[in-house]
């Protein structure tokens, strides 16, 4: 990375890599601090070391742990309960040091559920091992994969199933270019609960 800094000029950083499974966090916390945190850290200084003084994060809602109330206000309390979610809400403290002592300014974005494919086909998802709801619904419909199976059924929700939030690649993308000039970016979400997905894809 030292390399791209050095050959070309940048306004600002994009940031979405990361791992992101739950629950592989709680079985490898320390490569997730080292992924997520870490290499963050090493990317912010190349950017401030490179005069490029603006950074957006692809962060997540998992930093709210289980809140105090539905819908999450953006200042809720932050209490993540995974090591996924630490190592996001670390990430995002380590640039707020980055702003106070480098001015580097930055914006995190604290989402659920992406998904969706750009609306000309030429990209979707593609995850192995595929572990979202959406495109292993899609299978189980066309019959390329299982029956979906539900976790849980004593949630206090109308069908007894988890309730998820989803949001479109589109809607991400366009939030996270508003967020480069503006405080506080606003974008489209869809809440569904897991048994309408499994009833939806008759599996």
């Amino acid at each position: 990375m030292t390399d791209v800094f050095d050959r070309w000029k940048f306004d600002g950083v994009f940031h979405f890599a990361a791992l992101s499974l739950v629950g592989e966090s709680m079985q490898q916390p320390l490569r997730y601090i080292r992924e997520n945190v870490s290499n963050t850290m090493l990317l912010a200084e190349l950017a401030v070391n490179a005069g490029c003084l603006r950074f957006v994060l692809s962060s997540t809602a998992a930093l709210f742990g289980y809140p105090d109330s539905i819908p999450i206000r953006e200042d809720a309390p932050l209490r993540p309960v995974s090591a996924y979610g630490e190592s996001k809400l670390m990430a995002e403290r380590g640039l707020e040091w980055a702003d106070r002592v480098h001015g580097l300014k930055s914006a995190c974005l604290r989402y659920f559920n992406a998904a969706g494919a750009d609306h000309l086909g030429r990209i979707g998802e593609a995850h192995n091992p595929e572990t979202h709801l959406i495109p292993l619904a899609i299978k189980a419909a066309l019959g390329t994969g299982p029956g979906l199976k539900i976790f849980g059924t004593d949630y206090d929700t109308p069908d007894g199933t988890c309730i998820r939030d989803y949001i479109h690649v589109t809607d991400l993308a366009d939030a996270h270019l508003r967020s480069w000039t503006v405080s506080m970016p606003v974008a489209a979400c869809v809440t569904t609960s897991v048994l309408a997905m499994a009833i939806l894809c008759g599996r």
